[in-house]
């Protein structure tokens, strides 16, 4: 299994932990494998890495989110994501490793009833913004983010952003905590962590001064912020001009 989680262990004794499994879009690529993972491999996909989360931490609060999808009888991402753990709560054990000989019943006993539906949250942002609320809400000091590899940088970054405008939250004055999980599937079996582009802005003093001028994360912004049509044209014009220089 991946985990890159580093949370001290007497910590989460003393404090009350919530974990976030951020949701995946019904219609979405591969859902099952990013969701559920891939037991063959042994790769554990957001959920069964929230619960082995929840279970290390004995996590007082399981927080499911979205609600930016549903299937066709209407059921939101949320709830249809916990249906579906509900289901399939058992099979956990065929990943191996501390799943296999862990005891599902008393699992499924101690973290089903902490399971929670955000199903208001529509994008990611959204989604870290009402976990930390109920996190503080529930009396929890620390927060989990769980989700894929290709997209835990970029609950991190929503999540130090709203913290910024949102100082109350912050440790100093809460207290709350928060730290983040990869899952072992990614969005595509073929292309992990390393495929993730990250624009930081400008602050090297040692590199050529004439290139802090040129503020790529800004326009990186902008371009990611362009509906389909105008990004695929953007591509198309970027992908010349690359060719060029």
């Amino acid at each position: 299994t991946v985990a890159l989680l580093l949370i001290p262990q007497a910590a989460c004794n003393e404090h009350k932990v919530a974990v976030l499994v951020h949701g995946y879009h019904l219609q979405a690529f591969d859902w099952e494998r990013v969701v559920w993972g891939d037991p063959a491999k042994g790769l554990l996909g957001r959920v069964p890495q929230g619960i082995l989360v929840a279970d290390q931490f004995d996590a007082n609060l399981i927080i499911f989110g979205t609600g930016a999808s549903s299937t066709a009888g209407g059921e939101l991402e949320a709830e249809h994501t916990v249906r579906y753990l509900e289901r399939r709560f058992d099979d956990m054990t065929s990943f191996g490793g501390r799943l296999a000989a862990a005891d599902m019943s008393r699992l499924r006993e101690r973290f089903l009833p902490r399971c929670v539906c955000d199903s208001v949250s529509q994008n990611t942002r959204q989604e870290v913004a009402r976990a930390i609320d109920m996190a503080i809400d529930n009396g929890c000091s620390t927060l989990v983010l769980v989700s894929s590899s290709t997209h835990i940088p970029r609950c991190v970054r929503d999540a130090c952003a709203l913290l910024e405008e949102r100082p109350d939250k912050l440790l100093a004055h809460a207290p709350l905590t928060i730290f983040a999980c990869p899952s072992g599937t990614p969005f595509r079996a073929s292309e992990g962590a390393s495929r993730v582009a990250i624009v930081e802005p400008p602050h090297r003093g040692d590199m050529n001064a004439g290139m802090d001028g040129a503020e790529l994360n800004t326009l990186v912004s902008l371009c990611v912020r362009l509906d389909a049509e105008k990004r695929a044209k953007l591509c198309m014009h970027l992908e010349a001009i690359l060719k060029m220089l």
